[in-house]
């Protein structure tokens, strides 16, 4: 459970490495948060749209809440695969970036210490 709590303990920690099953496990639960988060105020409003204004407030604080520790995970995740943190920008590129994005943050991070740091899986 450490490496879901670890990114919102280093919420602004750019410096270091983040291990795949750290970054991704925050993800899951940053998102599963969120879905149920929607879906219980969706059970209490009966009205649709009633239930959409509700909640999208609510998921745009969370979302602001979750910007800087979501940038500090990915660019420690960067880190791991040893490459710097402007490569974070290509996720602004529509689709290819993306995917990309995706790519990078499913490889496998360097064995042993990079320019980064130590191996964060020791």
């Amino acid at each position: 459970m450490n490496w879901v709590i670890r990114p919102l303990r280093l919420y602004a920690v750019f410096q270091g490495r983040s291990t795949r099953r750290e970054f991704w496990s925050y993800f899951l639960v940053q998102f599963l948060l969120l879905a149920v988060l929607v879906n219980s105020i969706r059970i209490f409003v009966a009205d649709e749209a009633s239930a959409e204004s509700a909640s999208l407030p609510l998921v745009a604080v969370l979302i602001l809440a979750f910007a800087l520790p979501n940038l500090a995970v990915s660019v420690r995740r960067l880190h791991d695969i040893d490459k710097p943190w402007w490569f974070i920008l290509l996720g602004l590129v529509p689709v290819i970036g993306w995917l990309f994005w995706v790519v990078m943050m499913v490889q496998s991070g360097t064995d042993g210490p990079n320019s980064y740091g130590d191996d964060p899986r020791d």
